[in-house]
């Protein structure tokens, strides 16, 4: 009766540990997952009506797709990657396929997503321009948040640029 009871309790403790296991696991893809994929909003500027979002997926070969999706977009919007913020925009660092009459753009590259969102090396914002003949004209913008990792205990946090 004993050696019964005693197997049955180690039966629900390995159970226990097993989900428990699971549960790590699960929340530690969700972490990977978050970092590897991030989505930010493009805000609409001066008065333009284009707006929407992009994701940006780092690939795990160092590069990342940057695939945006705007509504209001008649087409030929030249966008970059920017150095900067939206409010303060630095220079060019990588030119964009532009966003075309569907309002979408799909551009692999050639930088991880870590380095996009190094404090570091950023902050990047991405800027979508009116036309290429008026490419000082902005039509909508958005920042890409910085990855801090403390020192103490090594935690990832996002800060937000835009602030």
């Amino acid at each position: 009766m004993v050696h019964s009871t005693l197997r049955g309790l180690l039966r629900v403790g390995a159970a226990a540990v097993v989900v428990a296991a699971l549960v790590a696991f699960s929340a530690l893809q969700g972490a990977m997952a978050q970092s590897d994929e991030i989505v930010i909003p493009i805000s609409e500027l001066n008065g333009s009506g284009v707006s929407g979002d992009a994701t940006l997926t780092d690939n795990g070969d160092g590069t990342t797709t940057i695939d945006v999706l705007v509504d209001g977009a008649v087409g030929d919007h030249p966008i970059h990657l920017h150095s900067g913020t939206c409010a303060e925009l630095g220079d060019v660092v990588v030119p964009l396929t532009d966003v075309g009459a569907d309002g979408s753009s799909v551009t692999v590259v050639p930088v991880p997503l870590a380095t996009i969102q190094d404090p570091e090396i950023g902050p990047h914002s991405i800027n979508i321009h009116l036309s290429a003949e008026e490419i000082s004209t902005y039509v909508a913008c958005g920042d890409i948040p910085v990855i801090e990792t403390t020192a103490a205990g090594g935690e990832t946090t996002t800060t937000d640029t835009t602030a």
